[in-house]
């Protein structure tokens, strides 16, 4: 989250869970650990209102994609975006990414969390 007062936010609304600072806040992308086997894979990935500010579809799949090679193996990613005829776009693209997967790699939970 680049904004500082929503990062403020966010780590006010998690201190319960974050006792064992399990929870890593970044400014960016570029900002999260190295890879290096369990490092940098995370349980959850949150995207609340990240896609409807990259400008372009080929960026919002980059970002989709260097978030997925950061999930750990059963992991989420929660895509949020406003309800809106936009958002619903950058939501449908999303669920048809996950769609075109081997359905052992990535499942939807919802919304129409059916495959086909």
């Amino acid at each position: 989250e680049p904004n500082v007062n929503m990062r403020k936010l966010g780590k006010f609304l998690t201190k319960d869970l974050n006792d064992d600072g399990n929870v890593l806040w970044v400014d960016s992308l570029a900002m999260i650990p190295g890879s290096g086997g369990e490092r940098g894979k995370f349980d959850i990935i949150i995207l609340g209102y990240v896609l409807q500010e990259v400008s372009s579809a080929k960026g919002r799949l980059l970002v989709i994609e260097a978030l997925w090679s950061r999930l750990k193996d059963e992991g989420v990613i929660i895509v949020v975006e406003p309800g809106s005829p936009k958002g619903f776009r950058y939501i449908n693209a999303f669920r048809d990414w996950v769609l075109a997967k081997d359905r052992k790699s990535a499942s939807i939970i919802g919304p129409c969390p059916h495959h086909g």
